[in-house]
This record gives C-alpha cells, structure tokens and sequence, in this order.
C-alpha cells in the first residue's frame, strides 16, 4: 500500500512551482484574448485580404499558446510527482 508521505522538517522543501504557475497563468490569459480576437472575425459576414491574413495569423498563435499551455501544464504536473514520489 502506497501512502501520502509527511513531511518532516528533514524532508526537502517542495520545488518552486512559482514560476510555472506564473506562466501558466499568462498562456492562459494570452490564449483567451486571442480566442476572443478569433471569434470577432468568425462573426463577421466578410473579410478583406487582410483581415484573412490575420484572422489565419491569429489561429496559428492561439494553437502556439495552446501546445505552450500543455507543455507547462506536464512540466508542473511532473515537478509536482517527483517531489511527493521521493
């Protein structure tokens, strides 16, 4: 049977997930003003050549913040394991 561990004043200290939550909290923030962008030119009946090109500019940077998000998110996840699996 696998149990929590407790932590003794021996124990080293969490690791400082600060910083990646900091950036997490930043991707997430990014990704929802460009998704809020992308959905302005969707309800539009119309668009001009560059509007096209930024509407296709647009999706491409909301799918970067997407990976950046997943990326961070299994960075934390993992910083997280390995101190409560030590």
């Amino acid at each position: 049977m696998i149990t929590a561990p407790t932590l003794f004043p021996s124990d080293p200290p969490p690791p400082d997930t600060r910083a990646l939550r900091t950036r997490l909290d930043a991707l997430l923030r990014e990704h929802s003003g460009i998704k809020a962008r992308v959905a302005d030119f969707q309800k539009r009946k119309w668009l001009s050549t560059g509007e096209q090109l930024e509407l296709k500019t647009l999706q491409r940077l909301k799918l970067q913040k997407k990976d950046g998000i997943a990326a961070v998110e299994a960075e934390l996840t993992a910083a997280e394991l390995t101190f409560h699996l030590d």
